[in-house]
């Protein structure tokens, strides 16, 4: 008699979870003087993964006033991160987890701000976080 799971089991072998492990980091701080959203940061992805994977998406963001300054994700053009906003001119820090059913070499991932009230927005420290398990359910030797 076999051992029947309570739930359904996952059926990927390798994926990253959302981790504080920095995997890519763009750090320099650059800013938006535009009204518009505009393409501040990017990290291209160098390798497939081809399982489910979350990754935790990380940025900086600041005003250059009394405004709001905004920020959101785009993954190869479209938007895949809700828009985030900080008040002000001291830095927050901003944290996103990001699920694809497939990461592609060459995936572009990319950071864009907006500034309101005539105020720059500045970013900083655009960062891609994971860690890289095993399903236990999956690579069991027996």
């Amino acid at each position: 008699m076999g051992f029947t799971f309570p739930v359904s089991t996952p059926s990927w072998s390798f994926a990253y979870i959302p981790a504080a492990t920095v995997l890519i980091n763009n750090a320099a701080e650059k800013s938006n003087a535009t009204d518009a959203w505009a393409q501040m940061k990017t990290i291209t992805l160098n390798e497939t993964i081809y399982d489910a994977s979350l990754f935790r998406f990380i940025f900086d963001l600041k005003s250059g006033g009394a405004t709001d300054a905004k920020g959101r994700i785009k993954r190869n053009g479209a938007w895949i991160g809700t828009e985030q906003t900080v008040n002000g001119t001291t830095y927050g820090t901003k944290t996103e987890d990001i699920v694809a059913t497939t990461w592609v070499k060459g995936d572009v991932i990319e950071l864009w701000t907006l500034n309101t009230g005539g105020q720059l927005a500045y970013c900083r420290n655009f960062q891609l976080c994971g860690l890289w398990i095993s399903n236990p359910f999956v690579n069991t030797l027996v």
